[in-house]
């Protein structure tokens, strides 16, 4: 009998286990005022989206940033319902290792529906979700694809339900777990849609045999349960993800097949696969960067114009996950449908990964929607699933009786001469070496190429090491009084391998500086409903842009997205011909950021001293208790430039010319009061009709009430801006959000009855 039977729960043995596990690998956010680095969906961003629930799911958002704005609603998905009911500190240092947890609960309990013991059930989830990709995209804030990540693994759990129970309830919830899956990310849910659509569809014809009819009846609810979540979301995606590219809709062939294919992952730097940061860790890295061709762009090769390469995560996994899928292949009698079923999806899906590099996705790029997505990498994060789930079942052959023990000798000797070529190739590799830092001479990496080939030493090194202790586990294995310790011993393995990654990717960031700011204090003080512009969007100024403002609800008018800018916006600075001063009034700009010694030179220009006037200075400089802090200073190093000239958020023009800011008005603005949804405004026209202007970005589903009447829709100012035209009197105008839509109100509704299925799930489990 094995070790993991004799314990009495080996689910509160896994879950034990994961919340330890994930309370050491996200130690750096034990301290207080420190959270976890996020690039993307970032503390000041997740700050402001919390700000705006619930009220956003229902009545909508209306910001002022980027650019001309956004409006909308947020969907209920399972990130913003967590946003919504958790403290924010606690959502940002906490919120990746709850996905992780609740991903890997379904996965072991999916293993366990297919026979595997409760070890080799940890040792697929630490696979699956606790290295690689799915791991280290915590670092560059890719919060929404562990929201895939989560509802991928329950839709497999409850797939695996229905097929064992024939049952309609398991179905639907597998539906539902499928569409808000895509609720999420729809271009990575959909890679890991045809995984989970294959594993569904060979299992409805080799395991259900009641019948075509009652292979129907379990169709049914899965597909509309997925339907009424994933609509919305297929909506969305169109709208801003390819109606709003430019190279989708009018690029030629080629340029769409560079735009897709740009992230894809070279298999010849697959040695970053068992050998940790072997090609560095990341672009950005100080010491070792990413040096490799994933994210280059295509005109790199020919004119070194774009960038060589951008890739923010790390794809290790570890030699002893990859070493136990090939025993699970090798040794698959037991197993050998659905062993034979990951083992293609691990190979189908490595190749997907590798995108332009491979003839296979030129077909799969033909697919609909395909060719839109911009990322086949993306694919490592399901054949990162596909590991785990194959290097469960390797470890459960290895240690089960069958597996002779010649077999394991064999097999660890295999592991220990990987760990001596490994060793060798270390003591070959030497940072100080005249050629080997040769070969970085013309690169773009030349000034780090010693720690690069220092990080390649040690990557082998690790390499060595870890096919070592696995040889010598496989060589323990065969003996009956250690063999109950080699489950665990794997496990401690792979858990060190995630720790190595957590110590690269796993990074605090303070979070004083943003709550206790004194400028974003003067600017919230002083700017109204205006916008603050930055002089650039790199260094200081790039937090402020993404972190800062956010989290204060300053409203700026930076691009912040030029790739993707939206075709009427690039029409506007064509028209415009790049007119700084006019985007400052036409967007609404009050206030100005940048260093004095750039100020000083834009105010030596003529005219400049009737445009804009100094209106607060500060310095950086160190916090007592860590980090740095904003310090006042009338002659600091940065200064905040008030714009003097016309700049109005809201100005009543003449109807016949309401893009000219430079004008006598046609009316006043008396009263504003911003909402999270939207305005409330109170307005004298003068004139007998007037235009009422606004700087925010027209949206079709901007409604405006007149005086308590009829909501009626906004029209558009060409090319960007939203107006109203009104009638002479003083008037009372509400600016709001259309209610959702039909999309969002199916989300809700497939919510409500996933909770009805599963609460008569849990009554019917208790009534037998």
């Amino acid at each position: 009998m094995s070790v993991v039977n004799r314990m009495k729960s080996p689910a509160l043995l896994s879950t034990l286990f994961f919340i330890l596990f994930a309370a050491l690998l996200f130690r750096v956010v034990w301290p207080a005022d420190q959270v976890l680095q996020s690039t993307d969906y970032n503390y000041g961003l997740m700050g402001m989206y919390k700000s705006e629930l619930p009220e956003a799911f229902f009545e909508g958002f209306w910001r002022g940033a980027p650019l001309l704005g956004r409006a909308g609603h947020l969907a209920p998905t399972w990130t913003y319902l967590t946003l919504t009911v958790l403290p924010l500190d606690f959502f940002m240092d906490w919120i990746y290792a709850i996905n992780l947890l609740i991903a890997s609960g379904f996965l072991i309990a999916f293993l366990r529906l297919r026979g595997l013991n409760g070890l080799p059930a940890i040792a697929g989830a630490l696979t699956a979700y606790w290295l690689g990709s799915n791991l280290t995209l915590l670092l560059p804030g890719h919060i929404e694809k562990y929201g895939v990540l989560v509802f991928a693994s329950a839709t497999l759990y409850c797939l695996e339900q229905t097929l064992q129970k024939a049952s309609w309830r398991w179905s639907g919830l597998a539906g539902a777990s499928l569409g808000w899956m895509f609720m999420h990310q729809a271009d990575l849910a959909l890679f890991f849609g045809f995984l989970l659509g294959a594993y569904w569809l060979l299992g409805i014809f080799t395991r259900i045999n009641t019948g075509w009819s009652k292979r129907v009846v379990l169709h049914v609810p899965l597909l509309l349960m997925a339907l009424l979540f994933s609509w919305e979301s297929y909506n969305y995606a169109m709208r801003t993800q390819v109606n709003n590219v430019e190279i989708l809709k009018e690029g030629n062939a080629e340029a769409k097949w560079n735009f897709a294919t740009q992230w894809s992952f070279p298999p010849d730097e697959s040695m970053d696969l068992i050998a940790p940061g072997f090609w560095g860790w990341m672009t950005q890295h100080m010491d070792a960067p990413y040096h490799g061709r994933t994210g280059q762009s295509p005109e790199w090769t020919e004119d070194l114009q774009g960038f060589p390469n951008f890739k923010s995560e790390s794809v290790y996994l570890g030699i002893l996950p990859f070493f136990l899928a090939l025993l699970a292949l090798i040794h698959f009698r037991e197993r050998k449908a659905e062993t034979l079923f990951w083992g293609i999806a691990l190979l189908i899906t490595f190749l997907l990964a590798c995108g332009k590099y491979t003839p296979l996705y030129a077909l799969f790029f033909k697919l609909p929607l395909v060719n839109a997505i911009r990322n086949p990498n993306k694919f490592l994060q399901v054949f990162q699933v596909c590991l785990g789930i194959l290097s469960a079942f390797g470890l459960q052959a290895l240690l089960a009786e069958g597996f002779s023990a010649f077999n394991r000798k064999r097999a660890g000797v295999v592991l220990f001469f990987i760990s001596l070529v490994a060793g060798a190739g270390s003591f070959i590799i030497h940072p100080e070496s005249a050629s080997q830092l040769e070969a970085f001479a013309r690169s773009p990496w030349a000034q780090q190429a010693a720690g690069i080939l220092q990080n390649r030493q040690l990557a082998l090194l690790h390499l060595s090491l870890m096919s070592a202790a696995g040889g010598g586990l496989l060589m323990a294995s065969n003996s009956l009084r250690f063999r109950k310790y080699v489950w665990a011993g794997f496990i401690l393995l792979i858990s060190v391998d995630a720790l190595l990654l957590s110590r690269i990717y796993l990074q605090p960031t303070q979070t004083r500086f943003i709550k206790e700011n004194k400028l974003a204090g003067f600017l919230k003080e002083n700017l109204g409903e205006q916008r603050v512009y930055t002089i650039d969007n790199a260094g200081l100024h790039n937090f402020y842009l993404t972190h800062l403002f956010p989290y204060h609800h300053i409203a700026f008018a930076n691009i912040t997205a030029a790739p993707r800018l939206q075709s009427d916006y690039q029409q506007y600075f064509t028209e415009n011909n790049n007119d700084t001063i006019t985007l400052f009034q036409e967007f609404g700009v009050k206030y100005l950021l940048l260093p004095r010694a750039t100020a000083q030179q834009l105010m030596q220009q003529p005219g400049m001293n009737k445009i804009f006037k100094e209106a607060y200075s500060y310095d950086i400089v160190e916090d007592p208790r860590g980090g740095v802090t904003i310090a006042p200073n009338s002659n600091g190093q940065h200064v905040v430039q008030e714009l003097l000239i016309p700049h109005e958020r809201f100005a009543l023009l003449p109807v016949d010319d309401g893009t000219n800011l430079n004008q006598a008005r046609a009316g006043k603005v008396l009263h504003v009061l911003q909402k999270p949804s939207g305005f409330i405004l109170q307005v004298e026209v003068e004139q007998d009709q007037a235009l009422l202007r606004l700087s925010d970005h027209f949206d079709p589903n901007l409604r405006a009430r007149i005086d308590g009447g009829k909501a009626q829709p906004l029209q558009k100012l060409d090319p960007v801006f939203a107006s109203l035209q009104l009638p002479q009197g003083i008037h009372d105008i509400e600016l709001f959000i259309t209610p959702p839509g039909p999309g969002i109100l199916a989300q809700w509704t497939g919510l409500f009855i996933s909770l009805l299925i599963g609460f008569s799930l849990l009554i019917f489990k208790k009534a037998k």
